[in-house]
């Protein structure tokens, strides 16, 4: 079997959430479809400040691409909120912020890979809180199809973290013990 070159690739990721475990596996990943992954990565929780500065991190050596891996903590819904369209639009508001950021700093020249959200494992009313008001499910899912409407309307592209964590199981996608472990 002959060996195949591997096709460089260079991927930011900003994210509100410690990223360090998957930057390590990340490249071994990539290796297994013939890429060639180098990793950047914004400052811990300063997705805004690494967004607007050209110098950062993430724009180093002209990255391909850059994934903004954000969780349902990063859209401040952590407490209730009745309103879901009004918890949509601040979210949306916030996350083109990030956007138009990120193509001012990079001159327009990177792609821009969203990420749907996964909801949290803990749920208030189990199977009902996607029909119950001011409950995290319900308003996740409705950003969720705001943020594919998004990435349609600005050409960029899906991970689709939603189902993702559907299909593994939100508890084992959002494993506490794990995320407790990895910051001792």
């Amino acid at each position: 079997t002959k060996l195949e070159p591997l096709a460089d690739f260079k991927l930011s990721i900003l994210s509100n959430c410690t990223i360090d475990l998957i930057l390590d596996v990340l490249p071994v990943a990539a290796a297994r479809h013939h890429l060639n992954l180098t990793t950047y990565s914004g400052e811990f929780g300063q997705i805004m400040q690494d967004a607007i500065n050209p110098e950062s991190n993430i724009f180093k050596d002209n990255p391909d691409a850059i994934l903004l891996m954000l969780d349902h903590r990063w859209f401040d819904r952590g407490t209730f909120k009745i309103d879901k369209e009004a918890f949509v639009n601040q979210a949306m508001d916030k996350l083109v912020m990030v956007l138009d950021a990120i193509e001012q700093s990079s001159s327009g020249a990177v792609q821009i890979i969203l990420q749907t959200i996964a909801p949290p494992a803990q749920q208030f009313f189990g199977s009902f809180d996607r029909v119950v008001g001011g409950v995290t499910m319900r308003d996740i899912d409705a950003l969720n199809s705001a943020i594919v409407a998004l990435s349609q309307k600005r050409g960029c592209l899906i991970l689709d973290v939603a189902t993702l964590g559907e299909t593994i199981g939100t508890a084992r996608f959002n494993d506490l013990v794990s995320y407790n472990l990895y910051k001792l």
